[in-house]
């Protein structure tokens, strides 16, 4: 479904909620754009919009009116186009900024305050929730030249497998194009991972056995990685054993609304021995887990453990390579290699001059890393946790 809204107006703040085009405008203003139930709910009231083929005059007659001015109500449109769009699970919603969020609600202009940029940090974070929830997808298109804050509006995309680009106007279309044409095959996906009690899963809050991720929509090449540890005081007992089980339970639904549930069960050999654990290492799956997880770490925050696992996992790639039975090109160690400069170089260099710049008076002021992204760098490590094999070349370049 397509559907036209603007958020920008010269008189005062105003959302106005265009649809397909054939109908006037809905226009939200004032004190509706700080109420979020209000427009959740004005969100879910309209009706879906007529197939493309029936409006695509009247939406090009809409959007070609639109100009430019005003206030950035740009976290009340969010939440209303996710509303309208949850009707319709795997609908996919793209905001399209060339500025700040300015108005009360998500404002990311007047961030300083800590309280101020942790209250739309938030916002953003529940909206990238109820996104989820309702299997809708969201991307993030900002303008080549402008700061919009992706590191906190980029969540939205995040969170739901949409993406977040910064790109040059004329190319807007293609953009947009490239969004549009990633086939969802399945909504409310729910994945479950049972470890041995005697493993736990690294870096996803407290050391448990059980791994439990919501993905709402995936396409054809959504990647998952994650990592284990077994505890050190059971280490011994796990080696009297030849194999550890695995199991995985994955729900969702199919777009002709059919639901599935499949189980899978592994059993995992154990062994002692590097060369043989070093035979049976799949290059590409580390590689991609590699530039996924230290990714996802930086965006969290921990930028200094993202650089040590990264170091940590490069190390171990290059066990895999010196292998005498390792065969792989060597283009595909560079184009991987190429794909973490953001973890080992850039985000490095970023963070010593952020430091460099620090007055007496913030030393003493702890500031979110992430606060200090630019929207270049948070577009890179964003792509980088959507890595898969065909976009590490692309990553690196």
């Amino acid at each position: 479904m397509y559907f036209s809204l603007c958020f920008r107006h010269v008189e005062c703040m105003q959302v106005k909620l265009y649809g397909d085009g054939l109908k006037e405008p809905l226009v939200l203003q004032d004190t509706e754009l700080l109420d979020p139930d209000h427009l959740k709910s004005q969100g879910e009231d309209q009706p879906l919009p007529r197939p493309l083929s029936e409006t695509l005059h009247a939406l090009k007659e809409k959007i070609h009116c639109l100009e430019e001015s005003g206030a950035t109500a740009l976290g009340p449109a969010a939440l209303v186009s996710i509303a309208i769009a949850s009707k319709s699970p795997g609908s996919k919603v793209i905001i399209c900024t060339d500025g700040r969020a300015n108005t009360d609600l998500g404002n990311l202009e007047d961030i300083s305050e800590e309280y101020a940029y942790q209250s739309s940090k938030l916002y953003y974070s529940n909206l990238g929730d109820l996104a989820l929830q309702h299997s809708v997808v969201v991307s993030v298109v900002t303008i080549e030249g402008t700061n919009c804050r992706l590191p906190e509006l980029g969540q939205l995309a995040d969170k739901t497998g949409g993406k977040v680009n910064i790109v040059h106007p004329l190319k807007l279309a293609d953009e947009f194009q490239s969004i549009l044409e990633e086939d969802i095959i399945a909504t409310n996906v729910k994945l479950k991972v049972f470890l041995p009690l005697t493993m736990y899963f690294l870096y996803e809050g407290d050391q448990q056995s059980v791994l439990e991720k919501s993905f709402g929509s995936v396409t054809s090449d959504t990647v998952l990685s994650t990592e284990f540890n077994i505890y050190s005081s059971k280490i011994k007992e796990v080696l009297r054993f030849s194999q550890l089980p695995i199991q995985l339970h994955l729900t969702y639904t199919l777009p002709d609304g059919r639901s599935r549930w499949r189980i899978l069960s592994l059993r995992r050999p154990v062994t002692n021995d590097c060369s043989t654990a070093l035979e049976s290492i799949d290059l590409s799956v580390l590689q991609i887990h590699s530039v996924q997880f230290s990714a996802r770490l930086a965006m969290e925050g921990y930028v200094s453990e993202a650089r040590n696992v990264a170091l940590e996992l490069k190390a171990l790639i290059d066990m895999v390579m010196r292998h005498e039975k390792y065969e792989a090109p060597d283009v595909v160690y560079e184009d991987w290699e190429n794909s973490m400069a953001p973890i080992y170089e850039d985000l490095q260099e970023y963070m010593k001059e952020d430091s460099s710049g620090k007055t007496e008076q913030d030393s003493h002021r702890e500031v979110p890393v992430v606060k200090t992204f630019s929207d270049e760098m948070a577009t890179m490590i964003f792509h980088m946790k959507r890595a898969k094999n065909k976009v590490l070349s692309k990553l690196g370049n």
